[in-house]
């Protein structure tokens, strides 16, 4: 009997966008944030590459990185 092994490398910071641009309701090449904004007070859940590339970081107030 064989033996396969596997290897898997996940992006947590970036699945929730990935999850999006898979679905189609985000561009791919572009800035996408994920997160919610519950009464003014939402954090970025997710940040895409695009969007770190202009300093939005998880964890930010939504208010901060539009």
């Amino acid at each position: 009997m064989s033996r396969v092994s596997w290897v898997v490398h996940l992006d947590g910071d970036a699945f929730a966008v990935s999850v999006e641009r898979q679905l189609g309701r985000a561009p791919a090449g572009r800035a996408v944030l994920v997160g919610s904004d519950i009464e003014g007070r939402g954090m970025v859940a997710c940040a895409s590459y695009e969007a770190r590339a202009h300093g939005v970081v998880n964890g930010m107030p939504l208010g901060l990185s539009l």
